[in-house]
């Protein structure tokens, strides 16, 4: 399982570029409340740990069950290039690797496991 992440937490939309503003945020433009650094690292490192024992008790379920509630994606129409094609379908679900489940136009259902440009369309 690999991770990543960046966030911005207190980027005014000027900070974050003419171009950058049109795809990503930071907690100051969504909250309209200034982020503690500190409070917030310490907050996400808690909630990594809090993840990361779940991981290794091998009792992922209640993790995609809150990913699943709290998603986003799910339902909606996306796009993904994975490798060197992109694939545009349906976001059904997460399978137990954590892979998007995705039924594209042809009813098929793609695994993806990582891809560039993911977006999401309400459908």
């Amino acid at each position: 399982l690999i991770v990543g992440s960046g966030l911005q937490l207190n980027s005014s939309g000027e900070a974050l570029g003419r171009e950058i503003s049109k795809v990503a945020t930071s907690l100051v433009i969504e909250s309209g409340v200034t982020c503690d650094k500190e409070k917030f690292l310490w907050a996400l490192l808690e909630n990594i740990e809090k993840n990361y024992l779940r991981f290794a008790e091998n009792t992922l379920e209640p993790l995609y069950s809150e990913y699943r509630e709290r998603s986003f994606t799910l339902g909606t129409t996306v796009k993904a290039r994975v490798n060197d094609e992109f694939v545009e379908g349906t976001a059904l679900d997460i399978d137990e690797t954590g892979a998007l489940l995705v039924e594209v136009p042809s009813g098929k259902i793609i695994k993806i496991t990582s891809g560039d440009n993911l977006c999401r369309q309400e459908v």
